[in-house]
């Protein structure tokens, strides 16, 4: 009988909030409050066992509290030794867990299970990646636009040419007329290279090489002779990195003044 009134309020409590944030539409669906809420919804059932859970509402009343901007909750001194020490542990727990992390990364690149990984995951797409390879180069060489900027690429290369080619001063001819002669004659190579390159690609020889060139661009990416060296490189690199990290992570932040703080924090780089 005692239970009774204060399990009547709390249930009248829990359906208007329920239906507060159904209608502000809090959560995605409206059984998800009472997931959320779990622990009210376990007070609310009357058994002796279920009244520990009502505790709970005393936390949620404080955290509201403190979230509002009508009262000074948060702000005791209380509050802020709580907010200081559960700082301090969840900086030591996230430290210990993020060196971990970085640690082992650092373990598996020494290894080289990141390359056997990559290789392992793109070795079984490669003629995938070639044939996508080839489609580029054909739209490359086929394009407009690239064919403009390569005839105009051409002309400025020509009458370079004209005026830098020692067999060209020799050639008895006017600069005027051997200017536009030698551009012609390059245009004209340059159109029947073209025509040529598009007549190939369309039959089965010319999409045969095509697939050849764009393997050979793939075998030497992935297997040439300056993968080593740039595998090392990246290597490297990236160790120190994670050194440089775990040295940043490893700082105790929260025995810093704030300005100290502040300036190890590498969040704003």
């Amino acid at each position: 009988m005692i239970d009774l009134p204060f399990l009547t309020l709390f249930w009248i409590e829990f359906l208007a909030r329920w239906n507060l944030a159904l209608r502000r539409r809090t959560h995605a669906k409206w059984y998800f409050f009472p997931i959320f809420n779990w622990y009210d919804l376990l007070g609310l059932i009357p058994l002796g066992y279920f009244r520990i859970f009502r505790l709970l509402r005393a936390v949620s009343m404080y955290m509201r509290l403190r979230r509002s901007e009508l009262t000074n909750v948060g702000q005791d001194l209380f509050s802020r030794t709580v907010a200081y020490v559960s700082n301090i542990i969840t900086e030591e727990v996230s430290d210990r867990v993020a060196v971990r992390i970085l640690s082992e990364l650092h373990e598996e690149i020494s290894d080289g299970t990141h390359t056997r990984i990559v290789r392992a995951t793109v070795e079984p797409r490669l003629n995938e990646i070639r044939q996508v390879l080839a489609g580029q180069i054909r739209a490359i060489l086929t394009d407009p636009t690239t064919l403009a900027n390569l005839r105009s690429l051409l002309e400025l290369n020509l009458d370079a040419a004209v005026e830098e080619s020692e067999a060209l001063r020799a050639v008895p001819m006017p600069r005027v007329v051997l200017r536009p002669l030698v551009r012609a004659t390059g245009g004209v190579i340059l159109d029947t290279a073209i025509e040529a390159i598009a007549a190939t690609l369309d039959s089965a020889e010319g999409q045969r090489a095509l697939d050849e060139v764009a393997a050979s661009i793939v075998d030497a990416v992935a297997y040439g002779p300056g993968l080593a060296h740039v595998e090392m490189l990246t290597k490297d690199v990236t160790l120190q990195v994670i050194d440089h990290m775990k040295e940043v992570v490893t700082i105790k932040k929260w025995a810093l003044p704030p300005e100290e703080a502040r300036r190890k924090d590498p969040s704003p780089v």
